[in-house]
């Protein structure tokens, strides 16, 4: 199973985008927000003419681009921009490892996004590019992640994401990919109750299934974000001159909900491994259950078989009146139906003294 779909350029290629060409059709949505604590400017889907345009004096740009970029459009923002042709190519070739790089004035970020629906588990590719006055974000996936910053840049004009500068957007984004990854954590705290719930009832083999596709889930998830840690981590050293002193205050809080993400994410897994240990004691119980059911009607039946098959042997009784006189007796019948009872019934009686069930 494959959490993250890893792109790779061909053995011994240059490196670069002049080698890659577009696999799809569809082309990329682009949002463009010009802004400053007092003037927003928002433009969906603009030309080139219009995101290439010079930025005005005090205002932060943002481009954000959802979906994937065809190749040609790269090289067009790499040229306006400045942007480094390497950067360009890990954000093509998705699955990259979350890390934080620096190319000249630029910083560059990668980050995973978690998700969980109907198809299973996998990771999504987040891309930024921090610059003195500019963030430009690229986000692979079909769901619009960003419109809650949006929203927040348009009705924000008194708060601190249109006060602030480009490094308080790099942390709104980055907050924002850090905490989506709760809904996911809560989604499989709920499932490993139910589960749990199911092992504890009537445990079947489907459950077992169930429980190692959560734990390679939650492995994947912690292979793709701890990494994420060590770049929050080294975006708040004082040696990111592009982060300000007031926005790392900040980053602290994200990187302790990272920290706190994949803390949850180890004890979840702990939680697999003790389910599966919970399956197998309570299917051991529930088999030791069932054969010492069986293995007390066997015992019962030990003597009643010796009694049965002992009076089943055909002696002839007129010939001597040592062979088993009481065959001819008149309450004969009656009364090894009494014995068969009682010895049953003094066996049970045994049985729940030594409480042996």
């Amino acid at each position: 199973m494959s959490f993250i779909r890893h792109r790779f350029t061909s053995p011994g290629a240059s490196p670069g985008l002049s080698h890659l060409h577009s696999d799809h059709d569809q082309e990329a949505v682009l949002h463009l927000f010009d802004y400053n604590p007092d003037e927003l400017d928002e433009v969906s889907n603009p030309d080139e003419q219009r995101w290439s345009a010079p930025i005005p004096d005090g205002h932060v740009r943002w481009l954000h681009v959802q979906g994937k970029p065809r190749p040609a459009f790269l090289q067009n923002l790499a040229g306006r921009f400045g942007l480094h042709v390497l950067a360009l190519e890990d954000v093509v070739n998705v699955g990259q490892r979350p890390k934080f790089e620096v190319f000249g004035d630029w910083y560059f970020i990668v980050m995973q996004r978690p998700l969980m629906d109907a198809s299973g588990f996998r990771m999504e590719q987040v891309s930024i590019f921090l610059g003195d006055n500019c963030v430009i974000s690229l986000h692979e996936g079909d769901e619009d992640l960003m419109e809650p910053i949006r929203h927040r840049l348009r009705h924000g004009g008194t708060g601190r994401i249109r006060k602030l500068g480009p490094d308080y957007l790099c942390y709104a984004l980055l907050d924002l990919i850090v905490d989506l990854g709760f809904p996911m954590l809560s989604d499989t705290s709920d499932r490993l109750l139910e589960l749990e719930e199911k092992v504890l009832g009537d445990p079947e083999p489907e459950l077992v299934e169930a429980v190692h596709e959560i734990k390679r889930n939650l492995i994947g998830a912690r292979r793709a974000l701890m990494p994420q840690r060590e770049v929050i981590s080294m975006l708040m050293r004082e040696d990111t001159p592009l982060m300000e002193e007031r926005t790392r205050l900040f980053l602290r809080d994200c990187h302790d909900h990272m920290v706190y993400i994949l803390e949850l994410l180890e004890s979840y897994r702990e939680m697999t491994s003790g389910l599966h240990d919970l399956y197998l004691s309570t299917l051991s119980q529930k088999m030791n259950e069932v054969m010492s059911v069986l293995t007390i009607i066997a015992t019962i039946f030990i003597p009643l078989s010796f009694i049965v098959g002992l009076y089943g042997m055909n002696f002839n009784t007129e010939l001597s009146p040592w062979n088993m006189p009481e065959l001819n007796t008149r309450y004969g019948y009656p009364v090894l139906w009494l014995v068969l009872i009682g010895i049953s019934g003094g066996m049970l009686y045994i049985f729940k003294r030594r409480k042996w069930f």
